[in-house]
């Protein structure tokens, strides 16, 4: 069992916040190197009399930037794996089912919260520099479109995990 049980409530929080810095943070990386990489080969750039980088950039920061595409299914691993870590953590963490009044109204500020987090999201989408490098995360854009439906349901589905816990723990005790 988990020790010092406070609640999931922060986890419900952090994985409004974290999906949107990777998905941030991941596009930045894909379009950082692919402007490097832009910049690098191309032949306008260099003069006749200095050395053209191409040959030597296509197969080693070439390959890079190919296999900076999979950041895309990390992205979508990472914003996933963090949803399901909140909800494991919601079942063991079982707290006084007063608590969990407490743990709806605070279900329902974070729904609130979310939805400014889901409208930055949405402004910062919009611009075409950005929009463009975070347009391939297709399973984040999902998810940070439709964020405080997916608060909504971590909560809820939270908080009926934690009852569960609750009486599971009650059961193992008797």
């Amino acid at each position: 069992m988990v020790m010092n049980k406070k609640g999931f409530i922060i986890e419900l929080i952090a994985f409004a916040v974290i999906g949107i810095i990777v998905i941030l943070f991941f596009g930045g990386i894909i379009y950082g190197f692919g402007l490097f990489t832009d910049v690098i080969t191309d032949p306008l750039t260099v003069d006749s009399s200095e050395l053209n980088l191409t040959a030597a950039t296509n197969p080693t920061i070439g390959s890079l930037n190919t296999g900076l595409s999979n950041l895309h299914l990390i992205a979508a691993v990472i914003i996933i794996g963090y949803l399901f870590a909140t909800l494991i953590f919601a079942y063991f963490s079982s707290k006084h089912p007063l608590w969990l009044i407490v743990y709806i109204l605070i279900v329902i500020m974070v729904v609130i919260f979310s939805i400014y987090i889901s409208n930055a999201y949405e402004t910062v989408q919009s611009n075409s520099l950005i929009g463009e490098m975070v347009a391939g995360f297709s399973i984040g854009n999902v998810i940070m479109s439709y964020l405080p439906v997916w608060t909504a349901l971590i909560g809820l589905f939270g908080i009926a995990l934690s009852i569960i816990g609750m009486t599971m723990a009650r059961r193992m005790l008797e």
